[in-house]
């Protein structure tokens, strides 16, 4: 298989959201022995699981930060351009012209809101779900073009230990962890996940919260668990952290503002783990029938507190065999509709299906094999067709 040379494209880096599915992309790329390189559009070149460059734009069309693009691209010579957000493709797009040798993607979690004039000639799209994918069309680009993800999220990484996380971060063995990732900013609303397990800690007091992300906000949260909380009851850790957390979660809480693709709660009920999710459009679009995926309207605490009961009555069950007899009939006195946490059968179940679909990787390997091979057709069957181009295969 011949190697293909790659240079994704970012606002910035991160190890959540759409920048941490850019980042297991983008290594599972190297594994492959392919040449992949980020380029983060800001100053923060992030982590280093894949090499990278910073542009140091200081605002979103920075002339500066596109002359650097235009001769990155120049002296890589890349065979793809990978943008991963509209203000990325946009300002690439115009780089990568169809006798540049460059072929133009996006993948896009979010529906554009800014002009995609420049970009709706791109060689292929890849949709987080079939709103993006709407919204790519409304722009006038052409539907042959987009593809649609079959499961946009942060793959939950299988050979985690949750021991071994545990004993990182001195959580005990039978302490059921409540968890939460995002980038710690308001819009994130972690002052409700901590709400919320404070109200989970009144009926499980060995319970730990867990917080996985940096943001601009961790100061303030910290001082909000020390005044709501006890401070040993309570980790922030980062980002890439999230494979050996989702490995020894119990619960995952998602009470984010914006209405945005759940990456985060997607990787958790991959994982197996019960899910509970402010309500929003996309959030409801992306669970779907998700057995271990359950939704809440915005501040409300009581339904919170009822689902998170029942999960940790059952983890705790399950895991450490404490039977809390005397907690039965209050128990099945919840009344929780048709929000009934999963049972370890449904657990595994979920598991299968999700395993069973394509990953985001894949997606994108499938995208590039059908854009190159259309460059390549397209160049062979032209009268100045570039000996590299015409040498090109499919990954």
């Amino acid at each position: 298989m011949q190697s293909v040379r790659v240079m994704h494209l970012i606002g910035r880096r991160s190890t959540l959201g759409v920048g941490g599915v850019l980042e297991q992309v983008a290594a599972n790329q190297v594994e492959a022995g392919h040449t992949a390189r980020i380029v983060a559009m800001n100053d923060r070149c992030g982590p280093a699981i894949v090499a990278g460059t910073a542009l140091g734009a200081r605002w979103g069309r920075d002339p500066l930060a596109r002359r650097r693009l235009r001769r990155l691209i120049a002296d890589q010579r890349p065979d793809i351009v990978h943008a991963w957000d509209a203000p990325s493709l946009a300002a690439s797009a115009s780089l990568t012209r169809d006798d540049s040798g460059t072929a133009q993607i996006a993948t896009l979690a979010d529906p554009p809101s800014a002009n995609l004039d420049a970009a709706r000639h791109a060689a292929g799209f890849l949709a987080s779900d079939r709103a993006v994918a709407k919204a790519l069309q409304r722009h006038g680009v052409d539907p042959a073009r987009v593809s649609v993800a079959e499961r946009f999220a942060l793959a939950a990484d299988p050979l985690a230990d949750q021991a071994a996380f545990r004993e990182q971060w001195q959580i005990p063995a039978d302490a059921p962890i409540v968890a939460a990732a995002a980038e710690l900013t308001r819009d994130a609303n972690l002052a409700d996940t901590i709400w919320g397990f404070e109200l989970l800690r009144l009926l499980h007091r060995e319970a730990v919260l867990v917080v996985a992300g940096e943001g601009p906000d961790h100061n303030r949260l910290q001082r909000q668990v020390r005044l709501m909380s006890e401070p040993a009851s309570a980790r922030f850790v980062p980002g890439e952290s999230l494979g050996g957390l989702l490995a020894a979660a119990a619960l995952f809480c998602d009470h984010g503002l914006a209405d945005r693709w759940p990456v985060e709660s997607l990787a958790a009920i991959s994982a197996g783990v019960p899910t509970v999710a402010a309500e929003r459009r996309r959030t409801r679009a992306a669970f779907g029938n998700a057995k271990l995926g359950y939704i809440v309207g915005h501040g409300d605490r009581a339904a919170f507190g009822r689902i998170g009961d029942r999960v940790l009555a059952r983890w705790e069950a399950d895991h450490t065999g404490r039977g809390k007899p005397a907690r039965a009939a209050e128990q099945s006195a919840l009344s929780l509709g048709d929000s009934n946490p999963a049972s370890l059968g449904d657990i595994a179940s979920a598991r299968a299906s999700v395993s069973a679909r394509p990953t985001v990787t894949q997606d994108v390997a499938a995208l590039y094999a059908r854009v190159l091979q259309r460059s390549a057709r397209s160049v062979a069957s032209g009268p100045a067709a570039s000996s590299e181009r015409g040498r090109r295969q499919a990954i």
